[in-house]
């Protein structure tokens, strides 16, 4: 059931990647049409992985392909901070070699994982959307390579190996986080 959700979640979060800000969402003005394709195949890479594994995962048919990871934390002036492993460049070079391929391929980043942290509560939604935002278009965006940023997002928040660890448990308050950062990013055009 959380796969669904996080799928659901990303779906919705995926579309129109470049569409104009809409000011109010209803079951209508969700157009996934415009960015994701008619049947999908979503394949999801290993912790930080960028390697021709995901070539050939493309090239054997994944039309989604879910990077991993990023973490939403505080840094330590306070700040929102979307924290990532993955090799940014090699994503940029690899989304321009499918591209070049004639492969058409739609690319979130994943928030989460397993023993990652949720999300931190002492933003809202929207300024977790506006920080993620900024990392996309600054930092995980290559001009060179002509990557304008991921497509959208992948909620993969779970639990952890430490059965004390709060992460083990997703509080109303996570969920209101995750649930208003995933609306601003459709009314942003995601």
């Amino acid at each position: 059931m959380a796969s669904l959700v996080a799928m659901l979640l990303s779906a919705a979060v995926a579309s129109g990647r470049h569409a104009e800000p809409q000011t109010s969402l209803s079951s209508d003005s969700v157009d996934l049409s415009s960015k994701l394709p008619e049947k999908i195949v979503l394949g999801y890479a290993n912790w930080c992985e960028c390697d021709e594994k995901i070539v050939q995962a493309v090239e054997d048919g994944v039309n989604v392909v879910v990077w991993f990871n990023t973490n939403l934390k505080q840094d330590d002036n306070k700040a929102p901070l979307v924290e990532s492993c993955t090799d940014l460049q090699c994503v940029a070079k690899t989304a321009k070699t499918l591209e070049e391929k004639g492969l058409p391929t739609v690319h979130l980043m994943s928030i989460g994982g397993w023993n990652s942290p949720h999300p931190d509560t002492n933003f809202t939604g929207q300024e977790w959307f506006q920080a993620w935002e900024k990392w996309n278009t600054e930092t995980a965006a290559s001009e060179p390579h002509g990557f304008h940023g991921f497509d959208g997002f992948d909620w993969d928040i779970e639990g952890n190996d430490d059965q004390t660890s709060t992460w083990n448990m997703l509080p109303t308050k996570t969920l209101k986080v995750m649930g208003e950062m995933s609306i601003e990013a459709k009314k942003h055009g995601y």
